[in-house]
């Protein structure tokens, strides 16, 4: 079943409400799962809550550079000595809750970067510069003990599980591994494009061309053809539970069963200058959200002016969609991402987000 902008009528069960929006002060920002954020200003790191009321901030010295996946309940701080973080190592790692409470703190830790678990139960230093031979995967606890390391040539690219007991990392071939959250390599799964997995990274889809590969604890189960004329996959996303699955083209979304790699539907993308970026999907896969930029073209004036996100139900049905005007432009933006009950959506730009809620329409508490 295929569905446009043209051909797909809103259903009139539901409605995409705006619940808040924001725009951050500071260009370092992580949303928590809480719908509280983060951001760097001015030389502190400062918290907010839901609302946009500053719980807390922190007075820190050097360069700041938060780092944390979208809906996490943690966030890294990394402070570097001076100007150049990307050369140098960084002289004090940081943990904090959503309410600015510290929960680590490491001095001199080695690594020039970090990546964290969504929980906050482990952490990954990079020590080494990323691309180039002799980087070394440094993996700690919740408590900053060193668990285990792993050396990798040309590393590009790593994130965990939601859950933090699966580690992912790309080589520089495109090649996805896969390790525990501990550090203990467990398996290779092939070159890659995009990938995604369940909560807890034992359902891991990889999309390379026009190929979705499907893999059960690190043994295939399953494989599921893009038509070419789709265009190249950009991005492949899992729903909670793995029972569903969905995938981008710059103008084509389709969704699809996991079991037995069964095409659903798909969207096409029929307004002119439009590019799908991001996308994401809700649990049980009652929702289904992509995120757009507007790209006319190179000498267009209004060349990433504009950024849409859409929400779709599992049947293809168009719920509505809502725009943001971002002041400036990033490759991974507009970003979308379920969180808490599955009902609220965020729809972030480099700038700021909204949060979106799926209600019933005229519904005054939700």
């Amino acid at each position: 079943m295929a569905v446009s902008i043209a051909s797909a009528g809103q259903t009139p069960a539901l409605e995409l409400r705006s619940e808040f929006e924001t725009e951050f002060s500071g260009s370092e920002w992580v949303v928590f799962s809480s719908g509280g954020w983060s951001t760097v200003e001015k030389g502190k790191v400062c918290f907010y809550d839901e609302s946009g009321r500053l719980k807390e901030s922190v007075d820190l010295r050097g360069k700041e550079v938060l780092t944390a996946p979208l809906a996490a309940e943690r966030v890294g701080v990394l402070l570097y000595a001076d100007r150049q973080p990307m050369t140098l190592s960084v002289v004090r790692f940081e943990m904090y809750d959503p309410n600015g409470v510290r929960t680590l703190a490491i001095d001199n830790p080695g690594f020039n970067k970090a990546i964290l678990a969504p929980n906050g139960a482990a952490v990954c230093g990079i020590v080494g510069a990323e691309g180039l031979e002799g980087t070394v995967l440094e993996f700690r606890d919740e408590n900053g003990r060193v668990s285990d390391t792993i050396a990798v040539d040309a590393f590009k690219s790593g994130r965990y599980s939601r859950d933090g007991s699966r580690f992912f990392y790309q080589t520089g071939d495109g090649a996805l591994n896969v390790a525990r959250g501990n550090g203990q390599m467990l398996y290779a799964l092939g070159i890659t494009d995009s990938w995604a997995s369940s909560v807890d990274g034992q359902i891991v889809a990889i999309a390379r061309q026009n190929t979705i590969r499907l893999f059960s604890g690190g043994a295939g189960v399953g494989e599921l053809a893009w038509p070419a004329e789709y265009g190249s996959i950009r991005s492949v996303a899992l729903s909670p539970d793995a029972g569903f699955g969905a995938a981008i083209s710059a103008d084509r979304l389709a969704l699809f069963r996991v079991e037995p790699g069964e095409l659903l539907w798909e969207f096409v993308n029929d307004v002119p200058g439009w590019n799908l970026r991001s996308l994401d999907i809700s649990k049980n896969a009652d929702w289904v959200a992509v995120g757009a930029d507007h790209d006319p073209g190179a000498t267009s004036t209004l060349r990433h002016a504009q950024s849409r996100c859409l929400v779709f139900n599992r049947h293809g049905e168009l719920i509505g969609h809502r725009e943001r005007a971002p002041k400036s432009w990033g490759a991974q933006y507009p970003m979308v991402r379920f969180f808490g009950d599955h009902q609220t959506l965020l729809f972030a730009d480099r700038d700021g987000m909204s949060r979106l809620r799926i209600v019933p329409p005229g519904a005054t508490e939700y």
